[in-house]
């Protein structure tokens, strides 16, 4: 079982923009988290241990699902490849949850 707070999930396509969102978000968040993407386009570098890709040729909305399906978190964030977040901003989402 993860011990993950959140499950962050997503259909991307973007693999060389993958550690700089991993960076971004695991450096400015405190909490656990745990990254599942789904796409057409495998990565060739070796992922943390917490990143997670499912090979698929479906289309992005399908892709989508494929990874929320895989999530194992009470609390999901559906999001892209190419997207910079606030410091904090996972952090503060799990605050309000609880």
């Amino acid at each position: 079982m993860s011990k993950a707070k959140i499950s962050l999930f997503g259909p991307t396509i973007r693999t060389d923009r993958w550690l700089n969102l991993y960076t971004n978000i695991s450096r400015n968040n405190r909490i656990e988290l745990e990254f599942i993407f789904c796409g057409n386009i495998k990565p060739n570098f070796k992922l943390p241990k917490n990143f997670f890709f499912i090979y698929s040729e479906v289309k992005p909305s399908q892709c989508a699902q494929i990874a929320l399906n895989e999530t194992n978190c009470d609390l999901v964030a559906l999001i892209a490849d190419d997207i910079v977040y606030s410091d904090n901003f996972f952090d503060n989402l799990y605050n309000s949850y609880v």
